[in-house]
């Protein structure tokens, strides 16, 4: 059994669903390990504020990550079409809330940087 490649056809149902539980197993396991990495790293610099926004973004990629491996490895899904639809939809969506997003991240910016000011 190889994590990263499809599983083949040849299989009793009972023997797929068992290959296919270990194959969603790894992934998450490994997405775990990685998160797992990112923390270590982060907490070692020493910047708590950054550290949090910085740490949930990666960790929302490596989840994003671990899915769309689990759709191509696991059930052999074709992931192109999902990854050009998603990113039609993120554009849209980037469009339509562009004042919005725009005073989010300024409140992050400001947040962030007057948490900065005050430290001895």
């Amino acid at each position: 059994m190889v994590p990263y490649e499809p599983t083949r056809g040849n299989e009793t149902a009972a023997g797929a669903i068992l290959v296919g539980s270990a194959k969603v197993l790894w992934w998450a396991h490994l997405a775990w390990a990685l998160i797992g990495f990112v923390r270590m790293y982060l907490v070692f610099e020493r910047k708590p504020r950054e550290a949090r926004l910085l740490q949930d973004l990666v960790v929302g990629m490596v989840y994003v990550a671990m899915l769309l491996s689990i759709l191509a490895f696991v059930f052999d899904a074709p992931i192109g079409a999902l990854n050009a639809t998603s990113g039609v939809f993120a554009i849209t969506l980037g469009l339509a809330f562009q004042n919005t997003l725009s005073d989010v991240f300024s409140g992050i910016a400001l947040n962030l940087g007057a948490k900065e000011g005050r430290r001895p």
